[in-house]
């Protein structure tokens, strides 16, 4: 499969489908209109979209540390 035609794959599958088919499911309650909290058990993964092109980034987190706060990795 040529690069190009990945690219435009991806560009018409949304990320909350390909999420929840991997197990994930949208949290609500900690969720926003921008930021997407998604949940599989302990792992998290924030979906932010910005711009007219839904350009989306990812956060993965790794659950919350002994001090309170939560782990992130980019």
């Amino acid at each position: 499969m040529e690069k190009s035609d990945v690219e435009e794959l991806r560009s018409g599958v949304p990320c909350a489908a390909v999420l929840e088919r991997a197990g994930f499911a949208v949290d609500r309650k900690e969720s926003t209109k921008r930021a997407v909290k998604f949940r599989r058990g302990d792992e998290i993964i924030i979906v932010i979209c910005l711009g007219p092109l839904k350009l989306c980034h990812y956060l993965l987190t790794k659950g919350v540390t002994e001090n309170g706060t939560e782990t992130v990795f980019t």
